[in-house]
């Protein structure tokens, strides 16, 4: 299971299925996972020179990445693909991932029979079916924060939002708050991602309040037809979610 899912599985209501853990702009956080599992699999670097490691000349700086064969799961892939699409700054990267990454890892998930979709009349709802793994992953990071375990990549990494949200706050007791916040401090991962995600974050509120944002569209606009080939999956997925959606209602 992909570190980004894990987290929407975290910030999900078992059974309403709304989000009910606040998280500070989700779909950078999301797209933040993506690309420290990326990176953690040796697929892209941060230049620190013109010279990318594989030989490609780019801008001091830029993220690149090498071509593979198909990986683990279709949204590394996807992430890969922006990745290989134009060499951008971190701070750049991060949103162009976000782009309509949280409803499909959500109708990936409806595919692999973990969350069910519900549309209702004001907003789509995705209750929790196999609480397993939800439960797999609280109990991993309670016994990193509680317990003093070892923590896994992937405990680093959930644990790296945990200043801007409140997912410490919703795996312990009020009174075990103030230790599990301490031990997520201490091993929370931070590298170029991470402080690329906070910048982004903060160059997204300037932008809100400016009212601007112009430059960004053009750099995603430019990227965006790297992502074609997989729209189609997108699309699939999402008729396959609505139609069992359509038989459960019909069964009830």
């Amino acid at each position: 299971m992909l570190i980004a899912e894990e987290l929407l599985l975290l910030i999900h209501d078992d059974e309403k299925g709304n989000v009910n853990v606040w998280v500070d702009s989700l779909e950078f956080r999301l797209a933040e996972m993506l690309l420290l599992e990326l990176e953690h699999l040796q697929m892209v670097w941060l230049t620190k020179s013109h010279v990318s490691p594989t030989g490609q000349v780019v801008k001091k700086g830029c993220v690149v990445g090498k071509k593979s064969e198909p990986l683990t799961h279709q949204e590394l892939d996807l992430a890969l693909d922006t990745t290989l699409a134009q060499a951008l700054k971190p701070v750049q990267l991060v949103p162009a991932l976000s782009i309509g990454l949280y409803s499909r890892l959500l109708l990936g998930l409806v595919e692999q029979g973990i969350v069910r979709r519900e549309d209702k009349r004001l907003s789509t709802c995705w209750p929790i079916i196999d609480r397993g793994s939800k439960a797999a992953t609280r109990a991993r990071l309670q016994a990193v924060l509680l317990n003093g375990a070892a923590p896994t990549f992937a405990d680093t990494a959930l644990l790296a939002i945990a200043q801007d949200s409140g997912l410490v706050r919703s795996l312990v007791q009020k009174n075990q708050r103030k230790q599990a916040k301490a031990r997520a401090k201490e091993v929370a991962l931070k590298n170029w991602i991470t402080e690329a995600t906070k910048k982004a974050l903060k160059a997204e509120r300037d932008r809100n309040d400016d009212g601007g944002g112009d430059g960004l569209l053009d750099i995603l606009s430019a990227i965006r037809k790297h992502a074609e080939p997989h729209q189609g999956r997108y699309k699939e997925l999402s008729r396959a979610a609505n139609k069992e959606n359509l038989k459960r209602t019909r069964q009830q």
